[in-house]
């Protein structure tokens, strides 16, 4: 971080900003806790209807609307910056209509460093909701259709509310370990000369990790073939439908003929 020109994303600034969050959820803990209990939501006849309308190649997609649905609402960040409100408020508006202040304004202003740290809290407090949903009952995937197999989770007790936060923050500080957006640091610097090539390959490598660690992360869904089952058997119901309904036509043409050419 730079003293001068800088906002603060070192780990203990990560905490402290944790910790933060973590003070306003904790007013409500009962409300918070009993939506974390809660599966991410499906739409159980959309997902049908897109089943049965889409190509071979488009049943890969994945129905995880968590981003929509996320515990920690932005009228709650809204209200952790409320010290800047005037300045958040002025920043929605610049990007509602499709504005950055990040080209107009001096990398040195203090309106430049508010946004950066406006933005950087948003990183972290979406990452906070990415933690929750992960610990949500059935994780990303959601509540199962109600035509899979899975197995149902059922939870009786709350789970506490001090786990729940350290879990998050283990998560997150793990996150940020990786550094795969670094910039250029002193580090960089070799006989008093930045070296473009070792940074490139430093930020190349932690990239190469964030990759990895999702591809670790997503292993599961590669053999999940739910979707594609629910497909074939659609596929099928709708080949037997055809075929009853041609045999019917068949045999109710055969009664006709019958009718107006008897034997």
């Amino acid at each position: 971080m730079n003293k001068k020109n800088g906002i603060n994303t070192d780990p203990a600034s990560l905490e402290k900003l944790l910790d933060h969050i973590f003070s306003e959820v904790t007013k409500n803990s009962t409300s918070f806790l009993n939506k974390l209990q809660m599966p991410i939501p499906k739409e159980f006849l959309r997902i049908l209807n897109d089943l049965q309308i889409s190509e071979s190649n488009l049943i890969q997609q994945q129905f995880l609307p968590h981003e929509l649905f996320p515990i920690l609402s932005n009228q709650c960040f809204i209200e952790l910056q409320k010290n800047n409100s005037n300045f958040i408020k002025h920043i929605l508006q610049e990007h509602s209509s499709q504005s950055s202040l990040l080209s107009e304004v001096d990398p040195k202003s203090p309106e430049f460093l508010k946004e950066c740290e406006f933005i950087h809290n948003k990183a972290v407090y979406d990452s906070v909701n990415e933690c929750l949903n992960l610990m949500r009952p059935y994780g990303l995937n959601g509540e199962p259709l109600p035509w899979s197999c899975s197995v149902r989770i059922i939870q009786n007790k709350l789970p506490k509310i001090e786990n729940v936060f350290s879990n998050i923050k283990n998560i997150i500080q793990e996150w940020c370990s990786i550094e795969a957006g670094t910039l250029p640091k002193p580090e960089f610097v070799i006989n008093n000369k930045f070296d473009d090539e070792y940074f490139a390959e430093t930020r190349e490598k932690r990239l190469g990790a964030v990759l990895s660690q999702e591809i670790i992360d997503n292993e599961e869904t590669w053999i999940n073939y739910e979707l594609e089952e629910t497909q074939v058997k659609l596929d099928v119901t709708d080949m037997v439908l055809d075929s009853l309904v041609k045999e019917a036509v068949q045999i109710m043409n055969t009664i006709e003929i019958k009718k107006v050419n008897p034997e």
